[in-house]
């Protein structure tokens, strides 16, 4: 390859640039517990701030006469077909998140997929300012410890797998997810710096170097392979693999052998994979005598022959990808909001996402397409996908023009077209996260570079010559305009950055806490949300703090008995925990209206505040000014939600399940009977339908449809399910029904106290059925097993009640 040093040879501050650089490729690295999660978040906001200085960096030297306009006219000229590309790609998904159902969401994302087109557009102008930037002679310094990088992101997906250091790192029995908080998108980055260093070995001559790369191409390989065993990527590196072997630019007679016994190993290999697929699925028992390693990566690895039947999910949200996609063809959503899109075509009648059978896991929400394809086009529409789609058309046909250029030129160009073809197909099954964009607008920035080298027609290299043909208007002004880009970009990285990184932080410190599961940690926890989400209303990442701060209250309902405020101890109930989540999400629906689980959990929470009500009346509605308002309340929630997610059966279930508590049978039968047609194997409302027979004392419905509820694989013996049943038959007045449940129920609870009211409420239905001594046993059950657990200050006045109670019954 042609080495030009000239290209940013006398660029003022070049190393603030290539520090800049260097960074953002460590930034693969950044797992700095609480600060960086979920996922990629903390990689995304560091590249957000390096980048924008970077960028007003650039500005400022050209409005400053640092930088020559001719030199980037120039520059720009040498590759003008990609810049074109690329500014299209950044202006359709600019446009497509203006005008998209929810701007603000489609520009900044949330912590959880680290997107946007705010960083999307980043992503872009870092590839475009990597280019104009970089020296030649500089590039392999970058991919080098781009190569580097990925070797330790490699080693820490070993160190988890094998339980190395485990004080530091995560163990992880299968798949571990190396730094990027998923095996998915560890594979598809491993992936994106495999190619490279292969080229890289086969045109070094100094041995030392020769082994690094290949070595560092080996254990991605490895890692991809055998511990992501992610199966897309498996398919990207077989595509990237045949194309690298058997297109391989140099044609002498030796490598055409190769290519010839190459495909006779690759025809052998299919060959011997779909029999032994064949074997081991009539010899099952095999797998269990292979190391757990190997027998995993067998399995996954020979599950590519089952072809749909492993893609099931995926395949059917690429169906409901497409009906959306139809409705909003031209820009489509806007990045990020392809749940928008999601919900509004669910359809639970295709499977995994909605028909299963029993024991089968079932997906109901998804984010992402799972197929860069499809999300492409329903969040960038027409435009979007076909600017997508010529940006890697041009990578590709300008490369494979450069291997004309020499030996060296061709290697290079290779490797990465290898790169390019195999990240496409395993995006067919993925989807991108920020270190696998910056880690491919990195590669397209490099591939640009050697295009332009080889394209390159005038002498004019030098960034610094003729820096004063800037517009003079525009230099006359330049200290005001450099002093309001200076406090753009200090507004920018301090509202935008680093406060929602702050408040992000806090509140992973709360999801710990609640976590614990302990009273202190769990007053701790909702310190932290009260101080934290009051600043969170102005932020760009409000929606993502609010659900999780109802989680976090959630989390914490029956850990917290008290608090302090404002010097005083006040009792928390429940009640006050669910209004409190209540509220949250009802500035989560000012802010954010479009989103359907906002809608769907408010509805819940108002569904837990009436029977909470109804357990203060023997679990029977009694309408009165407060219950009535939380009744149209829940209602509405409810329709509200169905309209954005028509045929959506958890809304279905729980409006169905407000109907029952509210004592309005026959809507709730109308509604969980079009639950049950929309997906006869959704086993929850069979459920709620049989307890909603029961509510009626329609005893032998109840037992039918309980009995399809079980068959299709409802948990009818968990703690909640038996919570509900003891609810129904309180409301009956059931008391063979009580004394039948409540022992299934008791070995759940935790609480002492609340299990100490389970026994005597079990010992009350007894006494009600005649069974004096089943009921004194209950009540013995009491001194035997709670009063042990609790602290020896009441222990003393629980045996008194229950010597009371014993005296009772006796009597």
């Amino acid at each position: 390859m042609t080495q030009n040093n000239s290209s940013g040879q006398f660029l003022p501050l070049y190393w603030v640039y290539l520090a800049g650089f260097f960074l953002i490729i460590i930034q693969a690295l950044n797992v700095i517990p609480f600060w960086s999660e979920p996922g990629d978040w903390g990689k995304s906001v560091v590249f957000r701030i390096i980048s924008s200085v970077l960028l007003c960096l650039f500005i400022i030297q050209v409005i400053s006469r640092k930088i020559s306009l001719d030199y980037l006219r120039k520059k720009i000229r040498s590759i003008s077909p990609f810049f074109i590309s690329l500014m299209v790609l950044f202006l359709v998904f600019l446009l497509a998140a203006i005008f998209s159902p929810n701007p603000k969401f489609s520009l900044w994302g949330d912590p959880f997929r680290s997107g946007g087109f705010v960083n999307f557009g980043l992503y872009i102008l870092f590839s475009l300012l990597l280019f104009l930037t970089v020296k030649d002679n500089d590039w392999r310094k970058l991919l080098d410890s781009l190569i580097i990088v990925g070797c330790f992101v490699s080693l820490v997906a070993i160190f988890q797998q094998f339980g190395i250091l485990s004080n530091f790192f995560i163990p992880f029995t299968v798949r571990p997810h190396g730094t990027m908080g998923n095996p998915i998108l560890l594979s598809i980055y491993l992936l994106l710096l495999t190619f490279l260093p292969i080229s890289f070995a086969l045109k070094e001559r100094i041995k030392l170097k020769k082994y690094f790369y290949s070595l560092s191409s080996l254990l991605f390989v490895f890692v991809a392979v055998f511990l992501t065993q992610t199966r897309g990527t498996y398919l990207g590196f077989l595509a990237g693999f045949l194309f690298f072997f058997f297109l391989y630019p140099q044609k002498t007679k030796k490598i055409r052998s190769l290519k010839i016994y190459g495909a006779l190993f690759f025809i052998l290999l299919i060959i011997s994979s779909f029999s032994l697929k064949v074997y081991l699925d009539n010899h099952l028992n095999l797998y269990q005598k292979l190391p757990p390693l190997l027998s995993s990566t067998l399995d996954r690895a020979l599950g590519l022959f089952e072809g749909a039947k492993i893609g099931q999910a995926r395949a059917s949200v690429w169906q409901i990808s497409w009906e959306a996609f139809k409705e909003r063809p031209i820009l489509g959503y806007g990045l990020e909001n392809f749940p928008l899109a999601f919900d509004k075509y669910y359809d639970p009648s295709l499977p995994k996402i909605g028909q299963i059978v029993p024991g089968e896991e079932l997906w109901q929400w998804f984010d992402r397409a799972h197929n860069v394809f499809f999300e492409t086009l329903v969040t960038g529409g027409t435009l979007g996908f076909a600017a997508y789609i010529a940006l890697f058309v041009l990578l590709l046909w300008f490369l494979q023009r450069l291997k004309k250029r020499g030996p060296t030129d061709s290697i290079i160009s290779h490797g990465i077209q290898a790169t390019f073809i195999g990240y496409l197909v395993a995006l067919f099954s993925a989807f991108d996260s920020p270190s696998t964009y910056i880690t491919f607008f990195l590669l397209a920035g490099y591939s640009l570079s050697i295009i332009s080298t080889n394209t390159d027609t005038g002498n004019n290299n030098n960034p610094t010559i003729h820096a004063r043909n800037t517009p003079v208007t525009l230099y006359k002004y330049r200290n005001p305009v450099v002093i309001a880009i200076l406090m753009i970009l200090v507004w920018f990285i301090i509202d935008y950055n680093i406060k929602p990184l702050l408040l992000n932080k806090e509140l992973n410190f709360a999801l710990g806490y609640a976590d614990l599961r302990k009273e202190l940690a769990c007053k701790k926890a909702l310190d932290i949300v009260n101080n934290t989400y009051p600043k969170s209303k102005t932020s760009i990442i409000d929606n993502y703090i609010g659900q999780k701060s109802t989680l976090v209250i959630y989390g914490c309902n029956n850990m917290i008995k008290e608090v302090e405020k404002d010097g005083e101890t006040k009792i928390v109930t429940l009640e006050d925990l669910t209004n409190q989540n209540i509220e949250i999400l009802k500035e989560n629906i000012k802010r954010n209206p479009q989103y359907t689980t906002n809608w769907v959990l408010i509805g819940e929470y108002t569904n837990i505040l009436i029977k909470e009500k109804n357990e203060q009346t023997e679990n029977v509605f009694i309408e009165t000014e407060e219950t009535k308002k939380l009744k149209e309340d829940a209602d509405f929630y409810f329709e509200t939600a169905n309209r954005l997610s028509p045929r959506r059966q958890i809304i279905l279930r729980d409006w169905g399940d407000f109907y029952s508590i509210t004592g309005d049978y026959q809507k709730a039968e109308e509604k969980l009977q079009k639950c049950i047609d929309l997906n006869p194997s959704y086993a929850a409302c069979y459920w709620y339908m049989a307890i909603n027979k029961g509510y009626q004392k329609d005893y032998d419905g109840f037992k039918e449809i309980y009995n399809l509820a079980k068959e299709n694989g409802y948990g009818v013996e968990l703690a909640q399910s038996l919570k509900e049943l003891i609810n129904m038959y309180i409301r009956n007045s059931d008391y063979q029904g009580i004394a039948e449940t409540l022992p299934k129920l008791i070995p759940f609870t935790e609480d002492p106290m609340e299990k100490a009211q389970q026994y005597a409420s079990l010992a009350a239905a007894y006494q009600e059925l005649g069974e004096i001594e089943l009921a004194i046993q209950a009540i013995l059950k009491i001194k035997e097993e709670v009063v042990p657990l609790l602290p020896p200050t009441s222990q003393e006045a629980v045996l008194k009640d229950v010597e009371i109670l014993i005296k009772i019954l006796s009597s």
